[in-house]
């Protein structure tokens, strides 16, 4: 199934993005709107939901693209919130797409110019990723490390999967299962589940606020 036979199935305001995927045009109030939550959640729950990792590839990029051109109007901390969380869902996208020459050139560029890092204990470490590849320095028992120490390990396993390829060594055994073996029928199955989830959590939120509210308005009435 071609990913254009299950496009119908996008949230509406997916019409953001433009036809079929984007235009490069997104205003502020567009961006905005497509990040915030739940929506940046459903985008998840919708690319998860029917495999169309292309799709979901094709939207991170325009969203991150946006981060910059955007970024004179944008507030600070959305700035930042842009470039800290969508050049990974490109990693990701990248590596459920099976696009391993990309993902390992997309992961070695981010870990070149990342400016955010990660503060970890000695002793807790992760044992599956080497340490000094990734460290800044040290401060006392805590090492100041480039962020992608923690994307290590997928990029071992993306690595030896391109190895394997290079190797001319079949890969079908070690590939993502694909939007073509879904049917309509199974991508609305999926996404009735993930829609449930988020409907639920929305309306946690949307119950716990209303207490909030409620709580605050009666501890501000009972002030002497």
């Amino acid at each position: 199934m071609r990913p254009s036979d299950k496009f119908w199935l996008v949230p509406h305001w997916f019409h953001y993005l433009g036809e079929p995927y984007g235009d490069g045009k997104m205003t502020v109030r567009q961006y905005r709107h497509l990040m915030k939550w739940p929506n940046n959640c459903v985008i998840r729950a919708w690319i998860d939901g029917t495999r169309e990792y292309g799709v979901g590839l094709a939207i991170y990029e325009q969203l991150f693209q946006a981060t910059w051109r955007l970024e004179p109007t944008l507030s600070k901390d959305e700035f930042k919130r842009g470039l800290r969380i969508l050049p990974f869902c490109i990693l990701e996208m990248l590596d459920r797409a099976d696009r391993w020459e990309d993902y390992v050139e997309w992961f070695l560029f981010l870990k070149a110019h990342l400016a955010e890092v990660i503060r970890e204990h000695r002793n807790f470490l992760r044992k599956d990723a080497p340490v000094e590849p990734y460290l800044i320095r040290w401060e006392g028992e805590y090492a100041i490390l480039n962020r992608m120490f923690g994307q290590h390990w997928r990029f071992a396993v993306i690595s030896r999967k391109l190895q394997r390829k290079r190797a001319g060594r079949p890969t079908g055994n070690v590939k993502h299962k694909t939007s073509a073996e879904l049917t309509n029928e199974q991508v609305i199955n999926r996404l009735r589940t993930a829609g449930a989830h988020w409907k639920f959590r929305r309306q946690a939120v949307t119950d716990w606020t209303a207490r909030y509210a409620e709580a605050k308005r009666r501890a501000e009435s009972s002030r002497p």
